[in-house]
């Protein structure tokens, strides 16, 4: 019996057997050799080789590589004992789609839409099937798990907490702190993606007012800068990107303008659908072209109007604009578009598109009150109408009495000379 050391494993898969024929004599007549092949049975379940955990930036457009899996198998290689088929058996959070997918041979796992988004979902764990047999029933299976980590871009416009403020200051000082004014963003916090800039937009001339962010707690601090006699308040704006660090994105690229403005109609006759409403691409800020080694998603869209080609960066809209919606502000919808560099990392630039949506005549006046009980003496009735339409879908209006439903003698009359918010009228 042959004896090997206790560390070292010897597999048999083929062993060489040589006999010897001999005459009485004990000479050699012939020799004989013997070929004895194992023949391998699909006893051995895949192993899988341990994974780290995983990141990917959210937004990531379709077929981005996240992580491979590789698993072995120790029956006989290049045959179907060997061969392994992956697949995705499990994503956690269960999601509105799958976010990922798996080639079955590689184990190679990517992206499968640009739609991963960090404020949403921030973590995702797979649970990965490896099925030797290259899948087929009745062979081994073993399963592991990864770890995916969604990480931030800056895809979120900062907004402020309140829409206006007020304060006051002592006449005849100066470098004293006003009143801070407090940033929202969905960003990650304490990241140069949630960090907002501020900036004074009108009524600062005289260069009265300063302010700057305090990055601890995401506020713009108004500073009195000079010594005032008469305060005029001056108006202060809220910036929509971020300066420094990761944010900003692609080297040398931008978006410019900064905001793109676009027009469409509401109008449900017309064909918006199938148009382009506009291109938004980022340039180089170099040479003054387009931007290369780059692709192009949407970020923010509240109410999930636009289409962007991720090549082109061609703007489509996949609904009819309704001006009414309570999506748009003073009939304009915002959104959006990241330039995504295929670098690893990867960087962004965000860009803002500003959609204005012309006005239809598609809303009917309605009258707030349908009935009107009046005293006996009392021979007036004012009737008044209201249409979410703009000018001049929307009012003046005509008045009209329906004579086949009305009782008694009735006449009308405009009136422009009222005051609507004088308590003496009741309507």
């Amino acid at each position: 019996m042959m004896s090997f050391p206790a560390n070292l494993l010897v597999v048999y898969l083929a062993m060489m057997l040589t006999g010897v024929a001999r005459f009485r004599n004990g000479t050699v007549a012939e020799r004989i050799e013997l070929m004895i092949e194992v023949e391998d049975e699909n006893d051995n379940p895949p192993v899988f080789v341990p994974v780290p955990a995983a990141r990917v930036i959210e937004s990531s457009p379709a077929g981005t590589l996240v992580a491979q899996l590789n698993a072995t198998d120790a029956d006989k290689i290049n045959t179907l004992h060997s061969k392994i088929a992956y697949s995705i058996i499990k994503q956690e959070p269960i999601d509105s789609s799958n976010h990922f997918y798996i080639e079955r041979g590689t184990g190679l796992i990517y992206v499968t839409d640009a739609t991963l988004d960090r404020e949403r979902v921030s973590f995702y764990s797979l649970t990965i099937e490896g099925a030797d047999m290259d899948g087929a029933p009745g062979g081994n299976t073993a399963t592991a798990t990864v770890n995916i980590e969604v990480t931030d871009i800056n895809d979120n416009i900062p907004t402020l907490e309140e829409d206006e403020y007020s304060c006051s200051i002592v006449e005849n000082v100066a470098h004293i702190e006003v009143i801070r004014l407090k940033a929202l963003d969905l960003d990650e916090e304490n990241t140069e993606n949630w960090l907002a800039v501020f900036d004074i937009i009108t009524g600062n001339d005289d260069n009265i007012f300063s302010i700057k962010t305090d990055p601890v707690t995401n506020e713009g601090i108004l500073w009195l800068e000079k010594v005032v006699m008469r305060l005029a308040s001056p108006a202060v704006g809220l910036g929509g990107t971020t300066e420094g660090g990761g944010g900003l994105g692609p080297e040398g690229a931008a978006f410019t303008p900064k905001v793109k403005s676009l027009q469409v109609s509401e109008n449900p006759d017309s064909d918006i659908l199938a148009e382009v409403i506009g291109i938004y691409s980022a340039t180089d800020e170099d040479s003054g072209k387009p931007a290369e080694n780059v692709q192009y998603a949407k970020g923010e869209d509240k109410d999930n109007w636009l289409n962007v080609d991720p090549v082109t960066a061609e703007i489509r809209i996949n609904k009819v604009p309704d001006r009414e919606s309570p999506f748009l502000n003073n009939g304009t919808y915002y959104a959006t578009i990241l330039c995504l560099s295929h670098d690893v990392p990867s960087k962004t630039a965000t860009g803002t598109i500003a959609i204005h949506v012309a006005d239809a005549n598609d809303n009917c006046p309605t009258l707030p009150k349908n009935l009107e009980d009046i005293c006996s003496n009392n021979q007036v009735v004012i009737v008044t109408a209201t249409d979410n339409d703009a000018e001049p879908n929307g009012g003046p209006f005509l008045f009209s009495i329906v004579p086949k439903e009305t009782t008694g003698l009735w006449g009308l009359e405009p009136r422009t000379d009222l005051d609507l918010e004088d308590p003496q009228f009741e309507f």
